[in-house]
């Protein structure tokens, strides 16, 4: 399930020859690299896979581009790349090149079967093309246009096959008679070929599944009667939602003219273009386009957007060399889904590797300011708990104040022993001793009146008395120490 956009893209003038000029969707970039995006998949959502093509200054795909190259940003707001899940140290997103994957390509031939290649050049060609059948993958599919005397000025020698035997068989039996050359019309028949196949199902039920269509054109450039012209052409190509790169592999014996017809549809069409004086460098070229396909990179990152069924943007940006700090940015969109995948039980299982490989954030945040939040933290140490409040003492009486301090008291002692801060001293505690004095005064006071109310003393006849002598006088009552006296 795909999903492809062109919004962003930068319109790049092609200088063409004495036909005119015309407008053609370019990639992204500037006079050191470039890049294209021409495929989103959504098919594992909320796993999202986008896939380009890059360029250097000699259009050649760039190398080891990896995490310092690749900027992401989903609804205006930066991915951070060194944000990893602490159990699995995943990533939230991955870069890596098709060369190991199992998406395949479609290709269409277009051999050029004029009798102006006869002979060893069209066996050479012929040749070129079993070649690229032998070095395509299982999941590769290939179709085959001949430009020869047809109505519709080509014949369709094959359509879309994986099965390399039968391609073999079918490139063996072409003719080349054709008395014209029909180029531009042969041309707009692969490139619509090549998009029926892609509206006819591109679904990630399927690891062979085709990311990519492209065409591989062998000719010398020369059109002679195309009902459709080199500028109508360019415009289709310029204006296609889903871009296929043209390959051109130019040759003629004598004749370099054309050439420049090639040379303009595959810059137009984020191709490529090679000359060629020997047919025999045919076959060493085809090797070439398969390892330029393969080069092209896959960056897979979550999305935290919610199933919706709304359409999000996304800008893929990249800077090359690595650390470079100038990021150039292309638009894209993404659905987000409830995926089929993961109910069909031939995919679940892809669908729950996808969904491993990429796991879910602790806090569901892979954004620049979340990585704090992310990684691994340490338990927080434990809040010891608040100490009790110590037992309010009850009234002392004075006499028990020289009492041995109670077991609870002496706990608390040998807690302060052992290092513990001592709890703070009650007024009983600081001025027992002071109280135990002046009670014992007091008691001696009581004493002594007692002993002159009973008569005791020189007043009293001398000897000693017992009994109501030393009693304490009643509180309250009429008796009149004075009196006595």
């Amino acid at each position: 399930m795909y999903r492809y956009f062109t919004k962003g893209f930068i319109a790049i003038a092609m200088i063409l020859a004495a036909a005119g000029s015309a407008q053609a969707q370019g990639p992204i970039g500037n006079d050191q690299y470039a890049f294209k995006v021409y495929a989103v998949d959504v098919g594992f959502y909320p796993i999202i896979q986008v896939y380009f093509r890059t360029w250097d200054q000699n259009r050649d795909p760039l190398q080891n581009v990896n995490y310092a190259n690749i900027g992401l940003m989903v609804k205006g707001r930066n991915y951070e790349p060194t944000i990893f899940d602490p159990q699995t140290r995943q990533t939230q997103y991955t870069i890596e090149t098709l060369q190991n994957r199992q998406e395949g390509f479609r290709t269409v031939l277009v051999l050029d079967c004029s009798l102006s290649m006869a002979g060893k050049p069209f066996a050479d060609a012929q040749n070129a093309l079993i070649r690229y059948v032998e070095a395509k993958r299982p999941t590769d599919q290939i179709g085959i246009i001949a430009i020869r005397d047809e109505a519709e000025g080509f014949q369709l020698v094959s359509g879309f096959e994986k099965d390399p035997t039968l391609l073999y068989q079918r490139i063996s039996d072409i003719k080349c008679d054709g008395k014209s050359t029909r180029l531009y019309d042969a041309i707009a028949g692969a490139i619509e070929m090549s998009a029926s196949a892609s509206q006819g199902g591109t679904s990630n039920a399927s690891n062979e599944r085709a990311v990519l269509n492209s065409i591989v054109v062998f000719s010398d450039g020369h059109d002679e009667g195309s009902a459709v012209a080199r500028d109508e052409l360019m415009n289709r190509i310029g204006q296609m939602p889903v871009p296929v790169p043209i390959f051109s592999l130019a040759y003629s014996k004598s004749n370099t003219e054309h050439f420049r017809n090639l040379e303009a549809l595959s810059k137009g069409s984020f191709g490529r273009y090679w000359t060629h004086t020997d047919s025999q460098e045919l076959s060493a070229t085809v090797q070439k386009i398969h390892q330029i396909n393969r080069s092209d990179y896959v960056v897979s990152f979550r999305s935290y957007v919610e199933v919706d069924g709304g359409k999000h943007p996304f800008k893929i940006g990249l800077s090359y060399p690595s650390n470079s700090g100038r990021f150039i940015w292309e638009d894209g969109v993404f659905e987000a889904i409830d995926s089929p995948a993961q109910h069909i039980p031939e995919t679940r299982d892809q669908y729950m590797y996808a969904q491993s490989m990429i796991p879910v954030l602790p806090n569901g945040c892979p954004y620049v300011g979340c990585e704090a939040q992310t990684t691994a933290m340490p338990a927080p140490a434990p809040v010891p708990a608040p100490a009790p409040a110590p037992p309010v003492a009850a009234p002392v009486a004075p006499e028990a104040l020289s009492v041995e301090p109670a077991p609870a008291a002496k706990a608390s002692d040998q807690s302060s022993d052992e290092g513990e801060e001592a709890e703070p001293k009650s007024f009983l505690d600081e001025n027992g001793a002071l109280l135990g004095l002046g009670a014992g005064i007091l008691a001696l006071l009581i004493a002594i009146l007692s002993w002159v109310r009973g008569g005791g003393g020189p007043k009293g006849g001398g000897g000693t008395s017992t009994g109501s002598r030393n009693s304490a006088p009643r509180l309250g009552s009429s008796y009149d120490v004075d009196t006595q006296l």
